[in-house]
């Protein structure tokens, strides 16, 4: 499984919404990410990309785009918020959705913390792998190959 992680996109501290730079940054990940399924090997067809978001306002509007360029829809899951939930509570919750068909390519939009370990415990559960940890900042994005541990920024 190919898994992109997402930390939310700079947002106006007063709304909790994402201000002008956060969606713009969010319209260009949107086309880095088409950029980047388009390389993929074999190809990614429709029904095989999964997106899910934290429920919170900013994460939705990162999603969006994303959501738009690639004609998918968005899965709002709690599992990806900002709420104290135990990493083990969120994995089972995030597979649970995902359900027993697995898809190609996982697409998380979440923030600080969960950008982070998310991917690595979604690896360790499909494979087995601990793959390199990143630190995010707003806006950031990676992509994790789950079945080598690949692990690398896709945008800064």
């Amino acid at each position: 499984m190919i898994v992109i992680s997402i930390r939310h996109a700079a947002e106006d501290i007063s709304t909790k919404n994402l201000n002008e730079e956060g969606l713009r940054s969010a319209s260009q990940l949107a086309e880095i990410i088409e950029i980047e399924l388009e390389r993929l090997v074999p190809p990614i067809k429709n029904g095989q990309i999964m997106l899910v978001s934290s429920p919170v306002a900013r994460a939705l509007q990162t999603a969006e785009p994303i959501a738009k360029i690639l004609d998918i829809t968005t899965n709002e899951s709690a599992c990806l918020g900002e709420d104290w939930m135990k990493e083990e509570k969120r994995l089972q919750m995030l597979f649970e959705l995902l359900g027993e068909n697995l898809p190609k390519v996982l697409i998380i939009v979440t923030h600080l913390h969960e950008a982070s370990y998310m991917p690595i415990l979604i690896s360790e559960k499909l494979s087995g792998i601990t793959p390199r940890k990143f630190e995010f900042k707003k806006g950031n994005a990676t992509l994790l190959n789950t079945e080598t541990g690949q692990n690398r920024w896709i945008y800064l």
